[in-house]
């Protein structure tokens, strides 16, 4: 077999064969989307199909066979290939502008038009390069030095100056990397593997170019894309980790969603997206595991009931990877007995899917962490917006199951209509109390007091002998969430021996209600102390990223997705703790930034308004003069002439 043969053949049929099983691992391993990740997978299809053209090309015939393919594998690679590969490795160094990804798409596509058009004008017809066991293989003909287009002179300028482009970039990115680590660090550094690869990539591409050699940038793409690779998988783990580290935050904040009354949509798919959930879930289910009658006594009790919702948990979720698929259900342990489930029930049975998959995960929890259990099933519900009615559904049907004996298990359709003449558990006013009490939001705690109170007054004259429970379980609940909240477990599990010694001489409602108004101010003592540190670093953060981005048009929105809430909350968060808007603050921010460069540097009006972020100079002036009472130009002159007297 001839070096021809293997050089335009065999090479990139093997590196063609490679870039697609490494599409194909790369799709299958299911981690959390990256933008690398997604302009990473646009380079190995585009590469794949770029390098399987090549024997296409050479073995399809005369021409024009050949030119159409050579000059669609060309616009693959300068319009798709380079391109993502250039975009991805800015994304590493943070370099997020739109603009520029714009120009760099433009550029490569300007490239693909000019190598088409004078590869085209330049190519008069086909050769034969090899021939091998009776295959011919014919190669398009731009000859060299022929005018009046000199079309192989035109095509590989276009291809030598695109690789030194990407050589620069690729060069300049990854001296913006960390430059005193060791090769050992410099491996785990996501920026330096990634743009070791686009330099290894460029440097093979001009060099093949050049010497017409295309198999070397061939063969030496494996080894650039095995960098690539490593790079995008340690962005996907960075990410994920960080993802694990908010996942609790995010499914606190869905609780919020569906159990308050200030439920949105559009938030709520936002953090279904983060989890990388479906949009379509619809159906609620809420399980009790064994109550804390099953428990030894405090605090060692609670440390055992913990490690039963924790060991129900993974079966339950195992039961789910394998019947639902793990995008089509969210787990939401509630507290250290309930957890709930959402599920995407869809086309199924609305009611006996969601039976039957309870049925299952109730047999699989009780044989294999030995507790009893009560699910109650909500209704599904065709749109998200009726999330939290099927929530409030499957309280009532987990409360319903819980009073009927024998009963472990019910659909809110199964429950008869003549049991609603008996009043209901307040579970919703109870949750709306947790959730607030959670948020350590105080007056809004002490109002869904107010509101829980009642009802809970009403079901109690009907079951006078469940006070003393009930109340154990509310004191459970409130100590609970204050830990949740971050509140000092110490000290809040202290009071549950008071707790039991209360309730022990409770006699009436009356009392009842005094004391856990009682209680409930004195844990709240606990939480709003971390709600206000809680705030205070969020907006400490938020600071800290505004300052690290004054040069870009950031918006609040851009800061509370980098701090993963929403940016409404945001907003009335930073002007509760700066006593300023977001957009007072960054303007301020920009403006103290812009008479740090008038007195340190001799950069123009001009630049020093772009440069902390102002689009307009007239603008940037205006905004200076506002606050400083003078232009930026005498600000510096004046301030200048201090300094030097």
């Amino acid at each position: 077999m001839s070096f021809q043969v293997i050089s335009d053949t065999l090479i990139p049929s093997i590196a063609g064969l490679f870039f697609f099983v490494y599409f194909l691992y790369f799709v299958m391993i299911n981690q959390p989307r990256t933008a690398s990740f997604v302009h990473f997978i646009i380079f190995l299809v585009s590469f794949s199909l770029f390098l399987v053209g090549r024997p296409l090309q050479l073995l399809l015939g005369q021409y024009p066979v050949q030119l159409i393919i050579v000059n669609i594998r060309m616009t693959v690679l300068f319009a798709f290939s380079i391109t993502s590969i250039t975009v991805a490795s800015n994304l590493f160094t943070d370099r997020k502008h739109k603009p520029r990804n714009g120009l760099i798409y433009g550029i490569g596509l300007a490239a693909a038009v000019i190598y088409v058009v004078f590869n085209t004008l330049g190519t008069i017809g086909s050769k034969p390069i090899f021939q091998w066991g009776g295959l011919m293989g014919y190669d398009n003909l731009t000859p060299d030095r022929m005018p009046p287009f000199y079309g192989r002179e035109v095509t590989i300028t276009t291809q030598v100056a695109i690789g030194i482009l990407l050589l620069i970039n690729s060069t300049i990115n990854l001296h913006a990397s960390e430059s005193g680590e060791s090769l050992s660090k410099r491996m785990e550094n996501k920026v330096f593997l990634f743009n070791s690869g686009v330099f290894l990539f460029a440097f093979t591409f001009i060099i093949g170019s050049l010497t017409k050699q295309w198999w070397l940038y061939y063969f030496f793409s494996i080894f650039s894309t095995l960098l690539f690779g490593a790079g995008v998988i340690l962005d996907i783990r960075e990410l994920y980790n960080n993802y694990e580290k908010l996942i609790p935050v995010i499914k606190e904040d869905i609780i919020q969603n569906v159990a308050l009354s200030k439920y949105s949509n559009k938030k709520l798919k936002e953090l279904l997206r983060c989890l990388g959930k479906s949009e379509k879930l619809d159906t609620f289910a809420v399980i009790e595991v064994e109550g804390l009658s099953g428990t030894s006594g405090f605090p060692d009790g609670t440390m055992k009931q913990m490690s039963r919702v924790e060991s129900a948990v993974k079966v339950i979720t195992k039961d789910l990877d394998r019947d639902a698929g793990w995008n089509n259900y969210l787990i939401i342990p509630f507290d250290d007995t309930k957890i709930g489930i959402v599920l995407n029930v869809g086309q199924s049975d609305r009611e006996i899917y969601p039976i039957e998959l309870m049925e299952k995960i109730q047999a699989d929890v009780r044989s294999a962490c030995s507790v009893t259990t009560w699910i109650g099933i909500g209704r599904s519900y065709p749109s998200l917006d009726d999330l939290r009615t099927s929530y409030y559904d499957a309280l009532n049907a987990l409360e319903y199951a819980q009073k009927l004996e024998g009963c472990f298990l019910i659909h809110i359709n199964n429950i008869r209509q003549d049991d609603s003449i008996v009043p209901r558990y307040p579970a919703k006013e109870k949750v709306q109390l947790l959730s607030a009490l959670q948020m350590g939001d105080r007056e809004s705690c002490l109002a869904q007091m107010e509101i829980f109170l009642p009802g809970f007054r009403k079901f109690i004259e009907f079951r006078p002998e469940s006070l003393k429970l009930r109340l154990l379980e509310l004191a459970g609940s409130f100590i609970d969430s204050a830990i949740l909240a971050g509140g000092d477990e110490e000290q809040l599990n202290k009071l549950v021996s008071e707790c039991f010694r209360d309730v022990e001489f409770m006699a009436s409602m009356d009392q009842a209600e005094t004391w856990l108004r009682d209680l409930l101010e004195r844990i709240l003592g606990f939480v709003t102390v971390i709600y206000k540190s809680r705030a205070a670093i969020i907006v400490e953060k938020a600071s800290e990223i505004m300052n690290q981005r004054l040069s870009e048009p950031i918006t609040n929105r851009d800061v509370a997705k980098e701090l993963f809430i929403s940016s409404s909350y945001f907003q009335a968060l930073f002007k509760q703790e700066m006593g300023s808007t977001f957009v007072e603050h960054l303007t301020r921010l920009r403006v103290e930034k812009a008479k740090e460069l008038l007195l340190n540097t001799t950069l123009s009006i001009t630049e020093i308004a772009f440069e902390t972020g102002f689009k307009n100079p007239n603008y940037f002036s205006s905004i200076f003069r506002k606050l400083e009472d003078m232009p930026p130009k005498d600000f510096r002159g004046r301030n200048t002439r201090h300094r030097i007297r």
